[in-house]
């Protein structure tokens, strides 16, 4: 990988210093290079960026294109960029896929210049994906500036000191830009619950079941949080059940430091639902408890979380077990399988609304 650092933050010296990377790396007139996305990360002010550029690495192996690592905190100097390329080459003859990576660094520039650079060095007529990781700070000058360019927008709302804020401004924006699609990770880690526990219904005789749920408990895992704190992942599962019951959250019944208790209505029975912190070590959803009349349905981690164990019991039939090895998936690579899909998470965005009514209650 060919590197340039300390290159004046400005559009035509960035490109200058890339095609000067590139020339470097061979000859330039033999070399297709072939690139499908921007990726713009704007960083959070912890971020290592260089380490973070290197994390990025198996994410711009399966979707090369331009990454901007983009650091927001301002600063005394001048704003500065560094500049990294390299490529691999494919398997039909000289073609090869391009990977580039432009450090920003905000310095004296203000929101908007900022964002006019990054605006100015996206690749065209390529999809623009926005991961912000610095997610509390999504009421910001800058987030409002570069978000309306994405396509797509990544979040974790897990990394955010108060997640029910941050469902909150996610759906301002959803409903603000109609053509941008957003992808909260935590959604995404909340995947294998919801297969789960749909599972358990797919059998007919066990389907009446779903609608007849009357209580949920989950418990969860947080460290260091503040009192009333739940996590994002059990919100997220408990608004989609609800969505998919055809509830509306009705009220907040008895809560403390450690629980908070929910009631829903709309569909065919009433649902009242428990989001209790447990102790662990992972920071993690630790089990899930739903039960009707007669039955219940548990889906809970075993083996040090690297397995689920469901368990059915209903009374005309034994207890149906089962286990399912667990997928875990840092950042980088449920960014990777992000990156796939360019449309709208339709579902997501009805559970998002139904959250952020669970944070209003």
């Amino acid at each position: 990988m060919a590197v340039s650092t300390n290159i004046p933050a400005e559009p035509a010296a960035i490109e200058r210093a890339l095609r000067k990377l590139w020339h470097s790396e061979g000859d330039t007139s033999s070399i297709v290079c072939a690139r499908t996305v921007n990726l713009i990360v704007c960083c959070a002010e912890a971020d290592d960026l260089e380490k973070l550029g290197r994390e990025l690495e198996p994410v711009t192996a399966r979707h090369p294109g331009r990454v901007l690592l983009v650091s927001g905190a301002p600063g005394s100097d001048t704003p500065q960029a560094s500049v990294s390329a390299s490529c691999v080459s494919s398997h039909s003859g000289d073609q090869y896929l391009g990977q580039e990576i432009v450090v920003l660094r905000r310095g004296q520039a203000s929101c908007k210049q900022l964002a006019s650079i990054v605006n100015a060095v996206l690749l065209p007529e390529l999809p623009v994906f926005l991961w912000w990781r610095d997610v509390d700070r999504l009421r910001s000058d800058l987030f409002d500036e570069i978000a309306p360019s994405a396509s797509r927008i990544v979040v974790d709302s897990a990394a955010s000191s108060d997640p029910e804020k941050c469902f909150l401004t996610l759906r301002d924006f959803v409903r603000k830009h109609s053509g941008a699609a957003i992808t909260d990770l935590a959604w995404t880690r909340v995947t294998p619950w919801r297969h789960l526990a749909a599972q358990f219904f797919d059998p007919p005789a066990v389907a009446p079941c779903l609608q007849a749920l009357r209580r949920m408990r989950i418990e969860y895992v947080a460290h260091g949080r503040e009192s009333g704190y739940v996590r994002p992942e059990a919100l997220l599962f408990t608004a989609w059940l609800a969505v998919a019951l055809g509830h509306s959250p009705e009220s907040r019944g008895p809560q403390s430091a450690v629980s908070r208790r929910l009631r829903f209505s709309g569909g065919a029975v009433p649902l009242e639902a428990e989001l209790t912190k447990a102790e662990g070590a992972e920071e993690w959803i630790q089990q899930v408890q739903l039960e009707c009349d007669g039955g219940s349905f548990h889906i809970g981690r075993v083996s040090g979380g690297q397995s689920f164990a469901t368990v059915a019991q209903l009374p005309w039939q034994p207890p149906v077990q089962r286990t399912v090895r667990a997928v875990e998936r840092g950042s980088a690579e449920s960014l990777t399988r992000e990156l796939d899909f360019a449309q709208r998470d339709q579902l997501y965005e009805q559970v998002l609304e139904t959250a952020c009514v669970i944070a209003q209650r």
